[in-house]
């Protein structure tokens, strides 16, 4: 009976330690088993509690980094499994830090001071450059990365004015606003293309006083250019340095042309196919261009009266000369009075007169000096005169377009062995570009 009674006793006594072990593993919450787990070393740690009858123990398995806690060495099913990596751990106890700003701030403000102190001890590399070096290298870029350039700082908008930079423009075949004239030519140019531009008026702001202000320009080219008569004369007003222009297939009316006499060093003047042209504006062109040399007046409907004003008043140092088209205003008469007046031509275009005869040949071969002559389409000069050409043996070149068969034409070219026949279709005298050259006028650079 007594060991029956210790026997439940016993039993009692273990069925309640095993219950309150029960119940102290089960109230074990997740949060104080992270704790535990967190305390490791491990990467990786697993937190597993079993239910056991038995004698629980505490085991740790350093091979797979797990901590085992009242289990036995059967196996049992859990009745909790954790799994916390280390990174997540850490991220949840940074979350329930609290957020201190004062440290990054102090950090960010010292880096800026340092920041600024070695601002301080940096010295500007273009300080140490002179203006003439600057000078060099901005004659490398093109005018719109110049215009960029001298927003940079004072003293490169101050280098950039000298006027070394600004000595040739190209604006051909563009639009120009108004007043942009004005700014292009104070900017002391001295080769300006504008060429088939399209130039608005007016051509000077209204704040611009143009009035005793004269421009360095020297070589100008408006062939072809859309412009206002009196905006080319407010122009052609403080450009009188001109050396050589060309106003071709431009109207002009008698102010331009007293604008364009004022520049008493023209040496070049190109107004083919100019309309506006008349007998009190050749005069006064004629009276006072003293220095041309080249002159191109071709096409422009010139009357009888003009022609003879022209012939008559012409420099004598004139020495290449175009007045073609005239079909029914010079005659043999003032061809003669032309080559008594200006015996060194060198080139002369004669085509389209029609009234021109044989007498105009001879009097041609007074001419020593005479390389290039043209007579294309003088249909009452007959075929046999051509061949007294053959004495003037400085003459090279002969264009007689639309005159002669092919027969014929061989016929004049073994006559003139020495001497190129039909080689040139267009004129070039006066002109500012020849053929397909788009970039230079007169044989100058427009574009750097």
């Amino acid at each position: 009976m007594n060991k029956s009674i210790t026997k439940e006793n016993n039993c009692k006594t273990t069925l309640l330690e095993s219950s309150k072990r029960r119940k102290i593993d089960c109230e074990m919450s997740e949060n104080n088993l992270i704790k535990c787990v967190n305390n490791e070393d491990p990467e990786n740690l697993s937190v597993t509690v079993y239910e056991d009858n038995d004698n629980d123990i505490s085991f740790f398995n350093k091979s797979n980094k797990k901590r085992v806690i009242g289990s036995s060495f059967s196996k049992r099913s859990p009745l909790t499994t954790i799994n916390k990596t280390l990174n997540q751990t850490s991220s949840q106890q940074d979350a329930c830090k609290p957020s201190s700003s004062k440290t990054p701030l102090k950090k960010s403000e010292s880096v800026l001071k340092k920041f600024q102190a070695k601002e301080q001890n940096l010295v500007n590399p273009f300080e140490l450059l002179s203006d003439e070096i600057l000078l060099h290298i901005f004659q490398y870029l093109p005018k719109k990365t110049l215009h960029r350039v001298a927003l940079v700082n004072t003293r490169f908008s101050r280098v950039i004015l000298d006027e070394s930079l600004w000595i040739r423009m190209d604006l051909g075949n563009r639009a120009l606003k108004r007043g942009s004239i004005g700014k292009i030519v104070s900017r002391g140019f001295i080769i300006l293309r504008l060429a088939q531009a399209k130039i608005q008026s007016p051509i000077f702001e209204s704040h611009f006083r143009y009035e005793g202000f004269q421009s360095k320009l020297q070589y100008l080219d408006l062939s072809l250019a859309s412009i206002d008569v009196t905006a080319l004369a407010q122009l052609l007003k403080v450009c009188h340095s001109l050396k050589k222009l060309s106003l071709e297939h431009v109207p002009v009316d008698i102010n331009v042309c007293k604008e364009i006499a004022e520049c008493r060093d023209l040496e070049v003047l190109n107004l083919a196919m100019c309309e506006g042209l008349n007998q009190e504006s050749v005069i006064i062109l004629m009276a006072n261009l003293r220095f041309l040399t080249a002159l191109n007046i071709s096409w422009t409907n010139l009357s009888s009266e003009s022609v003879e004003a022209i012939v008559s008043l012409i420099t004598p140092s004139i020495m290449r000369f175009n007045i073609s088209g005239c079909r029914r205003s010079l005659t043999d008469t003032s061809l003669q009075i032309l080559i008594n007046r200006c015996p060194n031509i060198v080139e002369l275009d004669l085509s389209d007169c029609t009234l021109l005869t044989s007498l105009a040949i001879q009097a041609v071969t007074a001419l020593t000096k005479l390389e290039y002559l043209s007579l294309s389409r003088c249909y009452n000069i007959p075929m046999t005169s051509y061949l007294v050409l053959n004495n003037v043996k400085s003459l090279l070149f002969l264009d007689v377009f639309n005159l002669l068969s092919d027969a014929g034409l061989q016929m004049l070219e073994k006559t003139f062995k020495n001497i190129g026949v039909n080689k040139f279709i267009h004129s070039s005298v006066a002109r500012p570009t020849v053929m397909p050259r788009r970039t230079s006028i007169w044989g100058l650079r427009t574009r750097d």
